[in-house]
């Protein structure tokens, strides 16, 4: 079981909020490993019968009392929200990629896809590493729905078999190209590495006509930076009549 922690005030109370990585019912206990059980009742100072909500990303939002080294009278408080509208951001891994992902989970994408590229300088992904990360920060922007990241790919294969449902909605990050990224925006979009796309992945991109090269105006961003100002604007646009 996996827990994660939040902080919730509610009528100045403070609750805490954790993600358990186990089915939730009515009539299920929870069991707190030590280093739960230390966190409840050592750094939040909860006793018996005190409140804890907790979430699994499927299951929405419930409340229970802690008991002893159990979260006991688990209780449904809100269901879990329709799927989100799909955003796919496609990047390549980074020094900065644990920011990355945090912000770009509390905006609001779906979906990552980690890509490598002939300019790519990390080549390591820790996908268990980095969902804790995803998990952190739905605890912090109280999304229920939990983001996937698919495992790393080399980047011509995306860019033939883009993934459904991004195939015929795609974009690309580029300094001269000739349209400004605003909505309607695409569902998905490729950021580059550290040292930018190479010739020949600028020529492969040249070559789909199904990905839109697109530009955030005349500054030049940080990977990070365009991430999320990207993910902002796929956000927005969703929201745009």
């Amino acid at each position: 079981m996996l827990l994660l922690y939040q902080i919730h005030w509610t009528n100045s109370i403070v609750i805490p909020h954790l993600y358990v990585h186990c089915e939730l019912t009515s009539v299920h206990h929870v069991l707190l490993s030590a280093p739960q059980h230390h966190y409840l009742t050592k750094v939040m100072r909860l006793k018996a019968g005190q409140i804890v909500h907790i979430f699994n990303g499927n299951q929405g939002l419930w409340r229970s009392e802690l008991d002893g080294n159990h979260l006991i009278h688990l209780h449904n408080i809100l269901p879990q929200p329709p799927s989100e509208q799909k955003i796919a951001l496609f990047f390549s891994p980074i020094k900065a990629q644990n920011w990355l992902i945090e912000k770009c989970v509390e905006v609001g994408v779906t979906d990552f896809f980690p890509i490598v590229c002939q300019r790519t300088v990390v080549r390591h992904f820790c996908h268990t590493r980095h969902m804790k990360i995803v998990y952190e920060a739905c605890e912090q922007s109280r999304r229920l729905n939990i983001p996937t990241i698919h495992p790393p790919a080399y980047l011509p294969k995306l860019i033939q078999n883009p993934p459904e449902p991004f195939a015929h909605s795609l974009g690309v990050l580029t300094l001269n190209a000739p349209h400004p990224f605003v909505p309607p925006c695409p569902s998905g979009v490729f950021i580059g590495p550290e040292g930018g796309w190479s010739p020949e992945e600028v020529a492969l991109f040249a070559g789909a006509p199904h990905i839109k090269p697109v530009h955030l105006g005349s500054s030049v961003l940080r990977a990070e930076t365009a991430a999320v100002v990207a993910s902002t604007l796929m956000r927005y646009s969703l929201s745009v009549p």
